[in-house]
């Protein structure tokens, strides 16, 4: 990212970026960690930035996703840097993951990007994207509401959590406060919310609320 560029507008649209060096004095970097990605990237970057991160400070990165869309194109287009670096996993659903995989790998998370289930947003239930993208998931076999979006969220925070690294970072898209839902959020991680915040995370990046994108860290104090 240029140095001339303001970092907090960086961090609305990408908001990994709060990984960048500066920010994270605390967080400890070795091979008893990992990043842990659910929802790989479709060109947009993540994949390859938290890649590129977790290499730079010796720790091992997994990206999970249900098709085998980044990989391809990480295999065969140039443009994605090659398959180097990254544990590639194709999985049903991200949850079954993180309950039966992860624990054997035998490393803490330092860095937790959830991307992954789409969420609907009111008004847009009928616009051809979404239709599109409801339709991709029921040749999969599987239904694209927001309920189902929410419940695998919280599975897989359910799961990831015990495997959590005592300074680590949770960052979560698509999820924002809301007054009118009974954990007081809404989105994504709306009901997985609760079990981050009890397990001792704080949201630390409240101006991302009004992207919709949150970044919660515990033992970590960000500047």
């Amino acid at each position: 990212m240029p140095r001339d560029v303001d970092h907090s507008i960086a961090m609305c649209s990408l908001p990994y970026r709060i990984l960048e060096d500066a920010h994270l004095p605390e967080l400890q970097s070795d091979s008893s960690n990992c990043v842990v990605e659910i929802g790989s990237e479709r060109g947009e970057g993540s994949t390859a930035y938290l890649r590129d991160w977790a290499a730079g400070r010796g720790m091992d990165f997994h990206t999970v996703d249900v098709t085998d869309t980044a990989q391809t194109h990480f295999a065969n287009d140039p443009a994605f840097g090659g398959v180097g670096r990254i544990n590639f996993h194709i999985v049903d659903a991200g949850h079954a993951w993180c309950r039966d995989t992860l624990p054997g790998l035998g490393r803490r998370i330092a860095v937790l990007y959830l991307d992954n289930f789409d969420w609907i947003w009111a008004g847009s239930e009928d616009k051809p994207g979404d239709q599109e993208q409801i339709a991709d998931y029921a040749r999969r076999g599987v239904v694209m509401n927001n309920e189902n979006s929410q419940e695998e969220h919280r599975l897989q925070t359910l799961y990831c959590l015990p495997c959590m690294a005592a300074q680590s970072i949770i960052i979560i898209d698509d999820t924002f406060p809301d007054r009118r839902s009974p954990t007081g959020w809404s989105g994504k991680c709306g009901t997985a919310m609760p079990l981050i915040l009890a397990a001792g995370y704080t949201v630390a990046a409240r101006e991302m609320v009004r992207t919709r994108r949150l970044v919660c860290c515990r033992g970590v104090k960000l500047k």
